[in-house]
């Protein structure tokens, strides 16, 4: 069950911040504004791996729709979604990899 806990009382209950953070995520907020989520490595390699699956969806429906923009020899166009599908990949592969 999702967490929410003032950056106070988040300094104050540090070690009881971390054992909540190891089985659902903690949003911290300050003046009532939410500003940071803490969580386990696990559930982060988890959303990793389900950003990577929906980036690869969408670089798979851009390559349709590039190829489509060829077989109308639009070169240009299919150009342009090749390479914007290539670029998320690739800051995608560069955050989840630090």
């Amino acid at each position: 069950m999702l967490s929410i806990l003032t950056a106070d009382e988040a300094k104050r209950r540090f070690g009881a911040l971390l054992k909540r953070a190891d089985d659902f995520p903690v949003i911290l907020t300050r003046h009532g504004h939410p500003r940071h989520v803490v969580m386990s490595a696990q559930l982060f390699e988890g959303l990793l791996i389900v950003a990577r699956a929906h980036e690869k969806r969408k670089v798979a429906l851009a390559a349709k729709s590039a190829m489509a923009r060829f077989a109308k020899r639009d070169l240009e166009g299919g150009a342009a979604i090749i390479s914007e599908a290539h670029g998320q990949m690739r800051r995608l592969d560069r955050f989840s990899n630090r």
